[in-house]
């Protein structure tokens, strides 16, 4: 499934389930922030919008409802992500609007939420960089590290904690984007993790892998 695909299906979805919000965003230029995180971020770097929820609507302290430009949900954890554009943010906003503005991010923390915020100049200049950080952070929302795991190397134990948590097959591009690793590095510690029966290989052939995943006898471990 190509990009196009993927995005016209989430908005069908939302839209079905009655989430107002989701029509409105489709009917926005293509260039909105929002598509343009979608496109440019997120695709690139899960091939997926499995557990991403758009215009996300919560209950703020005053039993109202806002909404979350995305959130991706993978119990126990949740991750909200907001694009902020300056003209919306910034420039226009009132003193009382800025103070609500700021409320309603704490209580997002306080209800549990990991947040991240991205500036829509940072979307469309380095979108590589918003993804690492998403990884980054996904590879450490998991559970503290069992036993098992307590002599792993560092960089191992984020490769495990990713692929435990993303839902999909990881590459060697999502370890180098992680780790911050060229090619050959990222290869080593796939290759060590399979060895050792923490990874099995989930496409290509044995010259040339394409992607991995946990090994079935490791599927009910948290990391």
């Amino acid at each position: 499934m190509d990009f196009e695909q993927a995005y016209r299906e989430l908005l069908e979805h939302q839209t079905a389930l009655g989430h107002k919000r989701a029509e409105e965003m489709a009917d926005k230029d293509r260039q909105h922030a929002e598509r343009m995180f979608l496109q440019w971020v997120w695709w690139p770097g899960f091939q997926s919008f499995a557990n991403l929820y758009p215009e996300y609507a919560v209950r703020d302290y005053k039993d109202g409802k806002r909404y979350i430009d995305f959130a991706y949900i993978h119990e126990p954890w949740r991750i909200a992500i907001e694009i902020d554009g300056i003209s919306s943010h910034l420039r226009d906003i009132s003193q009382e609007q800025f103070a609500d503005h700021l409320r309603r991010q704490n209580h997002l923390i306080i209800d549990r939420w990991n947040l991240l915020r991205f500036a829509y100049q940072d979307v469309k200049e380095h979108p590589r960089a918003c993804l690492q950080m998403i990884q980054q952070l996904i590879g450490r929302l998991t559970a503290e590290p069992t036993l098992d795991l307590q002599d792993e190397r560092a960089v191992e134990r984020e490769i495990l904690r990713f692929a435990y948590g993303v839902g999909r097959p990881i590459t060697v591009r999502d370890v180098m984007t992680l780790c911050h690793l060229g090619a050959h590095a990222a290869s080593a510690h796939l290759k060590r993790l399979v060895d050792e029966g923490w990874l099995e290989v989930a496409s290509g052939t044995t010259r040339r892998i394409s992607s991995y995943r946990m090994h079935p006898s490791r599927a009910n471990v948290r990391l």
